[in-house]
């Protein structure tokens, strides 16, 4: 299962970053966008709801391990700061946090556990990882 969860994550990135003529996430309109931003904005919630539960339970139990809070806290911090990234949405720094966040919750879970079988949910969200430009309004500032 876990080799399947693997290969899931491995398929998702090479089609996000294969260079077919750019970013196809660019080739959508406004509310296109939106509507992608909305997609990964509850993923990113499924998954930071996965990284608390995993820090819930280590404060509750008598068997909490150093791996375990440093799983939930990365799985957690790594979706904050990806939705700080889904939230600013355009520009290089939009798109550092993005990727910051992705690469925090995708490492917390590729650790083999019963989480790895979330990393799916974290391999979809690189559908968002594609440098959004800021768009220029008609008297020349950023909007």
């Amino acid at each position: 299962m876990f080799l399947l969860v693997y290969a899931f994550l491995a398929g998702v990135i090479a089609w996000a970053f294969g260079r077919r003529g750019g970013p196809w996430i660019l080739r959508l309109g406004e509310p296109g966008q939106q509507r992608v931003r909305l997609a990964a904005a509850m993923l990113v919630t499924a998954v930071s709801v996965m990284g608390i539960a995993v820090l819930g339970l280590q404060l509750g139990g008598d068997h909490a391990h150093a791996l375990g809070w440093t799983v939930g806290a990365a799985v957690s911090l790594g979706a904050v700061v990806y939705a700080a990234g889904l939230l600013a949405w355009r520009g290089g720094q939009a798109l550092g946090l993005r990727i910051l966040g992705w690469v925090l919750m995708g490492m917390a879970l590729v650790i083999p556990s019963t989480l790895t079988l979330g990393l799916p949910l974290v391999a979809l969200l690189a559908v968002a990882l594609a440098p959004i430009p800021v768009q220029v309004a008609q008297d020349g500032e950023p909007s």
